[in-house]
């Protein structure tokens, strides 16, 4: 036992000091729903909903609020894409379900963390080593915003009824 508290104590500061570490840790595995059909998409965007709040990301450029998710590679299929770009915006690892809404631009899937979220905290830290363009992560009240608020303004109603049509877990059939 004697021999084996320094080896425990040097392995404890180990892990302590690469837990303050800015680099990313190894991205989760995709997390979709099985029975849904595949999607291709020049971007996506996760549309989480936790109580009465969208969750959202801001630039540093501009603060104006988004969905996390963005550009990705058409070819491919949209929904593990765009968990990858949920997880370097934000570092969470959602669950990607349902497709909400398609257009020529855009696929917007509905998303959950199913990590006992509640709404109760309004404003999340930035991980470090997270995409270099979100300077906040925030849990936004859609009907509070104004079009202004938003990175594309032009997209205002339809964030808001994509919020709509996304249920939450216990609001579902």
């Amino acid at each position: 036992m004697k021999g084996k508290l320094p080896r425990i104590f040097a392995i404890s500061c180990i892990s302590a000091l690469t837990a303050c570490s800015n680099e990313a840790p190894t991205p989760p595995v995709c997390r979709t729903l099985d029975h849904l059909p595949p999607v291709s998409s020049p971007s996506a965007y996760c549309v989480v909903r936790i109580a009465d709040r969208l969750l959202t990301v801001s630039a540093k450029q501009n603060q104006a609020l988004r969905l996390p998710g963005g550009e990705i590679d058409p070819i491919n299929e949209a929904r593990c894409q765009v968990h990858q770009k949920v997880w370097q915006q934000t570092g969470f690892n959602a669950q990607i379900g349902e497709l909400l809404r398609q257009n020529e631009r855009a696929a917007y899937f509905h998303c959950d963390l199913q990590a006992g979220f509640s709404g109760a905290i309004e404003e999340f830290p930035v991980p470090g080593w997270v995409s270099d363009d979100v300077a906040r992560i925030t849990l936004s009240e859609p009907f509070q915003l104004n079009h202004q608020d938003w990175a594309t303004p032009d997209e205002y109603v339809l964030m808001r009824d994509l919020f709509v049509q996304a249920k939450q877990p216990q609001d579902a059939d």
